[in-house]
């Protein structure tokens, strides 16, 4: 008979990515305008790349549904999302919870964010904070991939809300610190 404790020594855990994300950026409108975009699920939506529209569902009050398809390392991925948004509008906040799976890969994902329009030192600023967990075989490798979906989200919404292309686009933390290596060189990243 065997020993049953040498099975769960030997069972492997799921790897995981975690990324904790945190950055503040200035609008070119009105507090008022910002918000009365972000509460627009459908348009922040419209930011989000590869989001299905025609699959977006709202399934309550503060409940959506939808289908994301993505192409990560060359292998696609059909990924369902629901999201549960509360909406703090005396204090412009939003606070969001995702889940999310594709079931093809195995892999499950789940995070929280806290967006919120303010005014600080007389300008109007987008801030949010937030932390996304992918659970799966293949999620080893997600970190650079979530920043850069999440700074292609950021920056297209910052585009949208300026209207006329007023907007600077926000480039991650990242891709600045790249630029500023780079200037020396006479090269932009």
């Amino acid at each position: 008979m065997r020993n049953k404790d040498v099975w769960v020594r030997r069972k492997r855990e799921v790897p995981s990515t975690t990324v904790q994300l945190a950055d503040r950026i200035e609008m070119p409108v009105s507090a008022d305008v910002a918000w009365r975009h972000v509460q627009d699920i459908r348009a922040v939506a419209a930011c989000i790349p590869g989001l299905v529209p025609e699959s977006i569902e709202q399934v309550s009050d503060d409940i959506f549904r939808g289908t994301l398809r993505h192409l990560a390392m060359g292998v696609p991925s059909i990924w369902r999302l629901e999201a549960a948004v509360t909406r703090a509008d005396p204090d412009r906040r939003l606070d969001i919870h995702l889940e999310g799976q594709e079931e093809r890969l195995d892999l499950h994902l789940s995070g929280d964010a806290a967006l919120s329009i303010g005014d600080v030192d007389g300008l109007v600023a987008l801030t949010y904070t937030g932390d996304l967990t992918v659970r799966g075989r293949l999620a080893g490798a997600g970190g650079p991939i979530i920043e850069r979906v999440v700074a292609s989200i950021i920056e297209r919404f910052v585009q949208s809300v300026g209207a006329g292309g007023q907007v600077v686009p926000h480039r991650s933390w990242w891709r600045r610190l790249v630029a500023w290596c780079m200037a020396p060189f006479g090269r932009r990243g």
